[in-house]
């Protein structure tokens, strides 16, 4: 018997309708037709997406982040929230995921994260491959069962995971369907602060125990 805390998270996500092995080649044919339509017709910035967010409790342990503030005072709740894509954080074909800095139109200072999962930009079935469904990673498992383990993580949002405001179905510039988290986005160093900051003494204490173990192995 579940308790009433289960029973209110999302099931972790099966998708079992994956095509039989003698549909992977049309399978393959349309994905490949809808990648030139999402090349053509791509995510960009200044893209709006209008979205009902499901803002998060604030993580009550003392070292935890502030959830992001993505309301305007005249509109103290989160349905219709207009989210405007700003930068490409990872931008290419073959990815698991198109992921973009996102801002709340009308709310300044607001600063998301929005992972798309576009099915024809994600890595494609290969239909010469006997064991093609082992490899292929649905689109549509990848976003439900990311979402369920945001949830199942709910006390590590705001420490070491980002806060998790929801998984929507929404479409892209080319008409395609796809699915977009939503999650707060968390500033991370450069490689230009990496390599401004990090001296000789530090990469010789970070590659010292590797160079041991090696040694010690041989």
């Amino acid at each position: 018997m579940p308790t009433k805390r289960e029973e209110a998270l999302p099931l972790r996500y099966h998708f079992h309708d994956k095509p039989s092995d003698a549909a992977v080649a049309p399978l393959y044919t349309h994905l490949t037709s809808l990648r030139f339509l999402a090349i053509s017709a791509p995510l960009k910035a200044g893209l709006r997406f209008t979205l009902a967010l499901r803002i998060p409790l604030q993580n009550s342990y003392p070292a935890a982040r502030q959830v992001p503030s993505i309301v305007a005072a005249d509109c103290p709740n989160a349905n219709g929230v207009v989210l405007r894509l700003n930068t490409a954080l990872q931008r290419d074909l073959d990815r698991l995921s198109q992921v973009w800095t996102a801002e709340v139109v009308g709310v300044p200072g607001t600063s998301l994260v929005m992972k798309i999962i576009q099915p024809s930009l994600c890595p494609l079935p290969d239909p010469s491959n006997s064991k093609w469904r082992e490899a292929y990673y649905d689109p549509l498992d990848l976003a439900h069962n990311e979402a369920w383990v945001y949830q199942m993580l709910a006390h590590r949002q705001g420490l070491s995971i980002p806060y998790f405001f929801g998984l929507f179905d929404i479409i892209t510039p080319s008409g395609e369907a796809a699915w977009a988290l939503v999650l707060e986005f968390v500033p991370g160093p450069t490689v230009h602060d990496i390599v401004t900051f990090t001296s000789t003494a530090d990469v010789h204490d970070f590659v010292r125990p590797f160079t041991t173990s090696a040694t010690l192995s041989g």
